[in-house]
């Protein structure tokens, strides 16, 4: 019996209670806030989703939030210096960012990521959340000391952004049936 695995199942199981009774933006709110439990190790992170064309950022922890929603990254930009393999496969990666590339971004990006602190000198643990075999958002904690992860974090990430993934893909369905429900009850009212 290891009595800290114990802890960390408790912690992730807590993290999917009620979930259902959760707006989408609630629970990734409440998920990335439980994997600050998960990997004590994160000094920050936050948690992107696709909007359109672009990745906004969702909730973050430790970083300004005003200063963060400047931030959107398109399908092309969303991995530059970074490695997402096999979209089929959900996996976590860890990079350590000594500069970020200033030609792949533009100005605005560059100057956001200089006042986060995320322009160079750090390491991120991050992993796709997916749908439908497509990335539609992305979990990310970074690290400024000390600077690599442990190899369990890395699992750990791994493993809950399948979770996050799965029941983010039930309210992504469950949030269809209901429009299609209201929709297929205002054409009966219509019709009649």
């Amino acid at each position: 019996f290891d009595p800290e695995l114990n802890k960390k199942i408790t912690l992730l199981v807590n993290a999917f209670v009620n979930t259902h009774q959760l707006t989408k933006d609630e629970f990734l709110i409440n998920a990335l806030n439980s994997a600050f439990e998960l990997i004590p190790e994160a000094e920050k992170g936050s948690l992107y989703v696709l909007h359109g064309e672009n990745y906004l950022p969702v909730c973050t922890k430790g970083y300004d939030i005003d200063l963060i929603k400047r931030l959107s990254f398109t399908k092309d930009n969303l991995f530059i210096g970074f490695e997402c393999a096999d979209i089929h496969n959900i996996e976590s990666y860890e990079n350590y960012i000594e500069k970020r590339i200033d030609e792949a971004f533009d100005a605005n990006t560059i100057e956001t990521f200089k006042l986060l602190g995320t322009y160079s000198d750090f390491t991120s643990l991050y992993a796709p959340i997916q749908f439908d075999n497509r990335v539609i958002g992305l979990i990310s904690l970074e690290k400024f000391t000390n600077k690599a992860f442990s190899s369990e974090s890395k699992e750990v990430l791994r493993f809950y952004a399948q979770m996050i993934s799965n029941f983010y893909a039930l309210k992504i369905k469950a949030e269809r049936e209901q429009n299609m429900h209201e929709e297929t009850i205002m054409a009966l009212v219509t019709s009649i």
